[in-house]
């Protein structure tokens, strides 16, 4: 006891450190220059040591790992830098491969590479993929913990697992034609795609692993072995949307409509289930938001293990219209939605239960078409956890050079008043992109920031902590 007492002030003396805002220098990012603009950039654990790692690919087609450090950071230089083949169509973080490494998909089939040894390496049962990227390789995800590798075919699907065989799902591409533009050049093109898959549970307890698609307006699910269920789910409006989500982390996928306008959307949610050998679809209610918006980020909140969604709007009325034309600014809204407990009529509250509001850049072009277009510069993230405390932050870019950092609480969802972080200018970039991870191993994430460049110019990367 003695001991303790005699030791309180310097309790007293840490804790106010602990609690103390950051210095500039303490704040001071983490910044590299890029030899060739950016194509794709992750933020997470490349070789599975437990750090986020920086990965980028670039326009040269070349794969760099910017290592994170306990306690430090990430590297100062790329711990490995590969330069990808011609033909490499898609790339695939592989962490918890022995050795750790990445997944590359090509003329010849899938490869497996390591950091320290990238020398390609076939993966069994994945041969005759025959897939080509003349316009440049696509960082994706391939790896589906505790099943496989998820690798596109021509006709559809493969899912190759580890010692056991490979199956293949045929599925139906998606053809459309997109409309012609008002220029000779700006013919109409017929773009083929494939559903965005699902890999998790069978329908049935105990089946396995399943596949897990949606085909015109019929959602399937195949498992490895055994017989296949399909729900229909009626006509979907002009401009809707369909979407496979595990709201609830039990392995299935829930769908989640969205259909609209410019100035309002409408979100309906509904679980495929087997009740009595019948594939039913259990609806879990929806909600209506106003305003134009931009696209729904599922994230874990409140961090109770299921996800709730994050949708920016931005209102168009008068107030908003005017403060385009005479300040280049709009008020955007970002509405949290937190999920339910299982059991209730609905999954979401018809009414948002959190609401910051922010300003985002806009600049309006007039084309030579006769059209308007309105271009925005927002950084957004609200999947960072800057203080440790399991609940998720919300950041938005205030100026050029500030982040307004709304911390999670216990009591909300965000801070109504946000905490003012220094970041670099935006200069020249048109936009800053912004992600988050913990590359320093303190349980706190840090943002990196994109900052694009003008032709002839070098883009860069910063990472800033939030403290």
């Amino acid at each position: 006891m003695t001991h303790l007492l005699r030791s309180a002030p310097w309790l007293v003396v840490l804790a106010a450190l602990a609690l103390r805002p950051a210095t500039a220098e303490e704040r001071a990012p983490f910044r590299v220059e890029l030899d060739a603009a950016l194509v794709a950039l992750r933020v997470e654990d490349a070789d599975g040591d437990g750090l986020d790692d920086l990965i980028t690919l670039d326009a040269q087609r070349t794969l760099s790992v910017w290592r994170g450090q306990r306690d430090a950071g990430p590297a100062t230089t790329p711990t490995w830098r590969h330069k990808l083949a011609a033909d490499v169509a898609f790339v695939a973080l592989e962490a918890t491969a022995t050795p750790p490494g990445y997944i590359t998909i090509g003329a010849e089939g899938a490869r497996r590479h390591g950091w320290a040894d990238p020398t390609p390496r076939p993966v069994a049962g994945a041969s005759n993929l025959s897939w080509t990227s003349p316009a440049g390789a696509l960082l994706t995800d391939l790896v589906v913990p505790g099943t496989g590798l998820l690798l596109p075919t021509p006709d559809g699907w493969r899912i190759e697992r580890p010692s056991q065989p490979a199956w293949d799902v045929a599925v139906n591409p998606a053809r459309r034609v997109t409309p012609a533009g008002p220029f000779l050049e700006d013919r109409a093109t017929l773009v083929t795609a494939w559903s965005t898959p699902f890999v998790g549970l069978a329908p049935a307890d105990g089946a396995g692993p399943a596949l897990w698609w949606v085909e015109g307006t019929t959602l399937n699910a195949r498992p490895a072995e055994g017989d296949g269920a399909a729900w229909d789910l009626g006509p979907l409006p002009v401009g809707a949307t369909r979407t496979l989500r595990d709201l609830d982390a039990d392995g299935r996928p829930e769908v989640i409509e969205r259909a609209g306008t410019n100035q309002e959307s409408h979100y309906a949610l509904a679980r495929p289930v087997v009740r009595d050998g019948k594939q039913v679809l259990d609806a879990l209610g929806g909600f209506r938001l106003a305003g134009f918006q931009l696209d729904p980020e599922w994230v874990d909140v409140n961090g109770d293990g299921r996800l709730d969604v994050v949708i920016t709007t931005i209102p168009i009325h008068g107030s908003n219209i005017l403060r385009t034309i005479t300040a280049g600014r709009v008020t955007a809204w970002h509405n949290a939605f937190l999920q339910r407990a299982p059991g209730g009529a609905s999954a979401f509250p018809a009414e948002p239960d959190g609401v910051v509001q922010s300003d985002v850049e806009v600049n309006i072009r007039f084309t030579y078409a006769g059209t308007i277009e309105v271009e925005r510069a927002l950084t957004l993230v609200a999947d960072a956890d800057g203080d440790g405390d399991g609940r998720l932050d919300l950041l938005c870019r205030e100026g050029d050079a500030t982040l307004r950092w709304h911390r999670g609480t216990a009591e909300g969802v965000w801070a109504a008043e946000g905490v003012p972080v220094p970041i670099p200018p935006r200069g020249a970039s048109p936009d800053v992109p912004a992600y988050a991870g913990d590359l320093d191993g303190d349980g706190r994430d840090e943002v990196v920031l994109v900052y694009r460049a003008p032709p002839g110019g070098r883009e860069a990367v910063a990472i800033v902590k939030l403290r």
